[in-house]
């Protein structure tokens, strides 16, 4: 289910009835289970934080896909004081705590944590420019076995034993080879795991910006 989810419909929004409730959208994939045409069914993990807690607490999906990369970390971290990025309200650990298999995506932030973007152009995306400049501040992650910022932000999630799978994604063979690189290859040292969590703490911000 790739709806936002909201405690009640807003038009853009699902509401948390149309999915629990009676005729929703839990009674059609069950439906769906018992006739069996699907093992398991899951849910996209945005939308209004409460709302999302309700989904993780009601035991009725058996996975989350999870917004997570190295930027916004609010799946897990509480955003830094006065950040303007989405809350995604700590629903990584509720879920895995419920039971639920973890997949992330955008774990590569829209292309803002690759070595160069791949889309033209970005000028209206307020979003993406903000989190180009905040990725600028990464390039320190670049050394030894990790050849790229986009291979830096998948061990950065491959590092956390609670998620189950994370889809990069991926526009041409040498993206997939990238990406596969780091099955198996040695995570981000300590020190630099904690200067991203030190840098998270400040939002990225540049000193005196």
């Amino acid at each position: 289910m790739h709806d936002w989810i909201d405690q009640a419909p807003d038009g853009r929004a699902l509401g948390l009835g149309q999915v629990l409730g009676e005729e929703g959208v839990v009674q059609a994939f069950q439906q769906l289970r018992s006739q069996g045409k699907v093992r398991h069914f899951g849910f996209t993990a945005l939308g209004n934080p409460t709302a999302l807690s309700a989904l993780v607490a009601s035991g009725a999906f058996d996975t989350a896909q999870v917004h997570y990369h190295i930027l916004n970390q609010s799946a897990v971290t509480p955003l830094p004081p006065g950040s303007q990025q989405r809350d995604l309200g700590q629903v990584l650990p509720a879920a895995r705590a419920g039971g639920l298999g973890i997949i992330v995506i955008r774990p590569l932030a829209a292309g803002a944590l690759t070595d160069q973007l791949d889309r033209d152009p970005v000028s209206g995306d307020t979003t993406l420019l903000d989190d180009l400049a905040r990725a600028s501040r990464l390039s320190f992650l670049r050394h030894g076995q990790v050849k790229t910022l986009s291979q830096a932000a998948i061990l950065f999630i491959l590092a956390r034993t609670d998620i189950s799978v994370v889809i990069p994604g991926a526009k041409n063979p040498a993206e997939i080879e990238e990406a596969a690189a780091c099955s198996g290859a040695p995570g981000l040292p300590p020190e630099d795991l904690q200067e991203i969590e030190r840098l998270y703490a400040g939002d990225f911000v540049l000193p005196g910006a």
